[in-house]
Parts: structure tokens; sequence; C-alpha cells
């Protein structure tokens, strides 16, 4: 029998900052709303695929339980334009105003409200498989309140998951 062993690798950091990724601006999100981060290069040759998701946030005022924060991902053939990008999406930060521009995205997953504080701090993860050099993070915000309008309360990281042998 193998042993993998789980070796983290370099996370992509998507925030308002862009630091370590790309700038996502998530700040005072309504419910019924979302966004898309600016595109983020994997880089060329060989790159990992499997990455482990982990989005930590702040509501404005009490989320309703069982209500969510959905997570997805685009993938692009280029750093720049809306052509051959999942959803024909440009390359910026921009704001989602209608959840069916998410129709010809990935799902990542969800981050569930499990409490109803005024605000309440959510974290989730999970693992997604992305194959494509460029790529941008877009969230949907289906919480029954706003997101806190302090710029570092959301942020969303990937960190590659490589199999070691």
């Amino acid at each position: 029998m193998a042993i993998v062993l789980y070796t983290p690798g370099t996370p992509i950091v998507f925030s308002s900052s862009g630091t370590g990724g790309a700038v996502l601006t998530p700040t005072s999100v309504t419910t019924g709303a979302g966004r898309i981060s600016a595109r983020h290069d994997r880089g060329a040759g060989a790159i990992e695929a499997m990455y482990e998701w982990h989005a930590s946030l702040v509501t404005a005022t009490a989320p309703t339980i069982g209500r969510t924060l959905r997570f997805f991902w685009a993938g692009a053939n280029a750093a720049t334009g809306a052509a051959n990008t999942d959803g024909g999406f440009s390359e910026t930060d921009q704001a989602l105003s209608s959840i069916d521009r998410l129709r010809n995205l990935h799902s990542m997953g969800q981050v569930q409200a499990d409490i109803a504080s005024n605000p309440s701090t959510l974290v989730g993860r999970g693992l997604v498989e992305i194959r494509t050099r460029y790529i941008q993070a877009a969230f949907w915000n289906d919480l029954n309140c706003s997101l806190s309008g302090t710029a570092a309360d959301l942020v969303l990281t990937l960190t590659p998951v490589p199999d070691s042998f």
C-alpha cells in the first residue's frame, strides 16, 4: 500500500488587497448580489489541478440560518479579454447583479450560515479541481443580509494540494 502525503503549495488569495492572488472586493455586497474577482495567472507549464478552497467572511447583520454564500470559479484562455472566458467576463473585479451570470461558471462550494449573531463570522472549505491557466473567483450572496463593510472581512484562499508519495 502506498502512502500518500499532503504537501500544501503556495496559496492563491482572493481579497480586497489582491496580495498573493487577485483583487476581489466584497465590501457591503447585499443579499441577491455577488462579485467576480480580477483574473489570476496560475502560471505556464505543469501546475497543480487540485486545490483546497477556504473562505472566511463576516456579515454586517445577522444572516438567516441555512442561507448561503456560494463560491464559483471561471477559467479563461488569456490574461485579458472576455472572449473564451467562462461566463464572458472581462479580467477586472466587478459586481454581479444577476445570479444568471453564474450559469457558465464552475461551483466551488458554499459557506452556510450556522449562527444568526449580529455580525456573524462564517467559515467553510472544500476541494476543487481547476485545469485552466487563468482563473477568476466569484461569489453570490444568499445569506439574507449584507456582507461587512470592512474590506478585509472576506478572504477566499485556494491552496494547491499535490499528492506526494
